[in-house]
C-alpha cells in the first residue's frame, strides 16, 4: 500500500513524501492550501463575470422603472466595492459585496 508522510506544513503549502509498499520513496506530493483571501478573490472574480450579464440586461431596458433603477444602483455599489477590495487586496472579508 502506498503511504504519504507529511514533511512540512507552513500554512500555505503542505509537502508529503510518498512511499511504496516496500518503503521506497516514489515521489513527493505538494498541496497548496487556499486561504480565505484566495477563496474570496475567486468569489469576487466570479461575481464580476455575473455582473456583466446583469448590467447588460439593465442597459437593454428602454425605460427602466424606479424600482429597477434602485436595484441597479444597489447592485453597482456592491460591484464597485468588490472591485475596490480586489484592487487594494482588501479581501479578508467580502460580506459588503453581496
Amino acid at each position: 500500500m502506498v503511504t504519504r508522510t507529511l514533511d512540512f506544513d507552513n500554512g500555505t503549502i503542505r509537502q508529503f513524501t510518498v512511499r511504496s509498499d516496500a518503503g521506497k520513496i516514489i515521489g513527493r506530493d505538494i498541496e497548496n492550501i487556499l486561504t480565505t483571501s484566495d477563496i474570496n478573490r475567486a468569489t469576487l472574480s466570479d461575481r464580476m463575470q455575473t455582473a456583466l450579464t446583469a448590467n447588460a440586461a439593465y442597459l437593454a431596458l428602454a425605460n427602466p422603472t424606479i424600482v429597477q433603477t434602485s436595484i441597479q444602483v444597489q447592485r453597482l455599489t456592491k460591484e464597485i466595492t468588490g472591485l475596490i477590495r480586489l484592487m487594494f487586496d482588501m479581501v479578508a472579508d467580502i460580506a459588503d459585496t453581496q
